[in-house]
């Protein structure tokens, strides 16, 4: 059950997808891993962009220890991505099925 109630609007339009890979990949985030990174800051942080940098990071360290993937991630509200790089050239991925064409 989560407490904490993630505002819409902040969050990547593709967070779902985002999700979706992360549950693939074996990756959960809990309500108690955000708030302790959240208590560590002065004034209130972005609950959402500490979320989505816990997720999009642990699904690139998975996808690299994994399947070799070079993946990284740009965190801000809602301009958050997610990329791979593969012969020089980044690609977003915003998809599951994008993820499985890379692994395939």
């Amino acid at each position: 059950m989560a407490f904490i109630n993630y505002n819409e609007n902040s969050l990547s339009v593709n967070i779902k997808q985002f999700e979706e890979i992360g549950s693939f990949l074996d990756v959960e985030i809990k309500d108690s891993e955000v708030w302790e990174i959240a208590r560590e800051y002065e004034e209130i942080p972005y609950f959402t962009n500490i979320y989505q940098s816990l997720l999009l990071s642990r699904i690139v360290e998975t996808a690299k220890n994994i399947y070799s993937l070079e993946m990284d991630c740009f965190i801000n509200g809602r301009d958050t991505h997610l990329y791979n790089r593969k012969n020089n050239q980044w690609t977003a991925i915003s998809s599951l099925e994008e993820l499985q064409e890379l692994i395939n």
